[in-house]
């Protein structure tokens, strides 16, 4: 499982998945936006997607009993499921690390005998005594944030949206200006960031419950999002 907790310990989000099989995850690593990949293993077959649609993943069948195969899975910075993967073959393989840079995903892990690893497949160095051998491999992944060389846009993502004390905004450009206006138009809060950043917490504990308009200004322009306090 995975949960975000806010600063006093209540949870923001919590995002789960298994079955009867055994399941873990290892590591995670987060991108510029927010966005949350974890790897891990698990049996047989998981549905991965814990919203009312369903995205399964499954072990290659073996008749000498239950084995693991290692997996990946990215969310969104509110917890939303956006994709996952598996590696290996019919023996115990095992996401143990991972990392991101841009769109990149870097899982490091273990597996038995030989394993299938995107398009390409390998085999342990001694699989006589069915040891482990290590494996990295890097793919890429539709839902992570571009470098700032490959990107004209400029977006943000805040959460969590509704809040009632800390909201955290991420930019995929540096931060020159964070403004929160009423409906009425007024500045309730103006940030400027102390150093060069493209993230920020915020607390907004003491405005009033109600709708607002978040603004981020960079040398690339501004862009707003819809705000509720609660």
């Amino acid at each position: 499982f995975l949960i975000q907790l806010d600063f006093d310990f209540n949870v923001i989000w919590s995002y789960n998945f298994g079955n009867d099989g055994e399941e873990t995850l290892s590591d995670l690593a987060i991108d510029e936006f927010g966005n949350i990949v974890a790897s891990g293993s698990f049996e047989m077959s998981v549905d991965f997607d814990n919203s009312t649609d369903e995205f399964f993943l499954t072990v290659p069948e073996t008749f000498e009993g239950v084995y693991k195969d290692a997996c990946v899975l990215v969310l969104s910075a509110d917890g939303q499921f956006k994709e996952a993967q598996n590696f290996g073959s019919w023996r115990n393989d095992s996401g143990n690390g991972v990392a991101v840079s841009g769109n990149k995903i870097l899982l490091l892990g273990n597996f038995e005998l030989d394993a299938t690893l995107g398009s390409c497949s390998v085999v342990a160095n001694n699989i006589s005594l069915q040891s482990d051998d290590v494996f990295a491999i890097c793919f890429s992944s539709n839902y992570l944030s571009v470098s700032e060389q490959n990107s004209n846009s400029f977006d943000m993502i805040v959460y969590p949206n509704p809040t009632a004390s800390h909201l955290v905004v991420n930019s995929n450009f540096e931060i020159d200006v964070i403004r929160i206006t009423n409906t009425l138009g007024q500045n309730v809060l103006a940030i400027t960031p102390p150093y060069e950043s493209k993230s920020m917490t915020i607390d907004v504990s003491k405005l009033e419950v109600g709708i607002y308009f978040l603004t981020i200004e960079c040398e690339y322009g501004t862009t707003s999002k819809r705000l509720l306090i609660q």
